[in-house]
């Protein structure tokens, strides 16, 4: 396939892409809260990924925003997430169609954990199940390649959000937790956590921003913590 070049007259009237933002930072420090407050004031109607298993109910009903407001999609697996964002059903196209700005909480937890042990699952499956060294620390048993593989989907899916999102004008929000002296740059007092070196390193391709978010108090003097 040849490169598409543009018009002026077709390059006039694109529509500006939205922003992806990773916000990063310690449990409870604000990280969900401040998103799903900023992006229904500013945008509207939110999309929310939840990739944890904790529930979200405690933390919308103290944003003080309409729930009405929120549709949640729970993560259960890996292909259902990518078939959610790239072949969805007529149902979850009415969904993506109406939503204005996204929430994706929290992406250290879904590859570090979920993405992981489905790799770790498939692994066992194929090489260890039916050898004679089957045991319980095969079953989570995960090589080079399968780390490189993590990082590849995470690549993958963080470009199918910019075709299902950035591209249409909805702006996306991930959140991450924070590592301190992070493997990938240890010359960074703290980071996004997420395993492997090839995709932390890349990170600034796929984001507009990458921030910290941190614990707010009241005065230096009782540190009393704000939400």
């Amino acid at each position: 396939m040849r490169l598409k070049i543009l018009s002026e007259k077709v390059f006039e009237n694109l529509k500006p892409y939205a922003k992806m933002i990773l916000a990063y930072g310690d449990q409870s420090a604000g990280k969900t809260f401040n998103s799903i407050q900023t992006l229904i004031e500013s945008f509207g109607e939110l999309l929310i990924i939840k990739c944890e298993g904790r529930s979200l109910s405690e933390t919308i009903k103290l944003t003080g925003v309409n729930p009405s407001m929120i549709t949640i999609y729970e993560y259960t697996k890996w292909d259902d997430l990518i078939d959610f964002l790239g072949n969805p059903t007529e149902e979850e196209q009415q969904v993506l169609a109406n939503v204005k700005a996204v929430l994706i909480d929290n992406v250290s937890h879904l590859m570090n954990n979920e993405l992981k042990w489905e790799i770790e699952d498939d692994t066992y499956r194929r090489v260890y199940k039916d050898s004679k060294n089957d045991g319980f620390v095969n079953e989570n048993r995960m090589g080079m390649d399968g780390y490189g593989a993590v990082e590849s989907k995470m690549s993958r899916f963080f470009k199918l959000v910019t075709t299902a999102f950035i591209r249409q004008g909805k702006p996306v929000v991930f959140t991450a937790l924070l590592k301190s002296s992070p493997s990938y740059d240890r010359a960074l007092v703290a980071g996004p956590n997420f395993i492997g070196k090839a995709l932390p390193e890349n990170l600034k391709s796929f984001f507009d921003l990458i921030g910290r978010v941190v614990k707010r108090y009241n005065s230096e003097e009782d540190k009393q913590q704000l939400v």
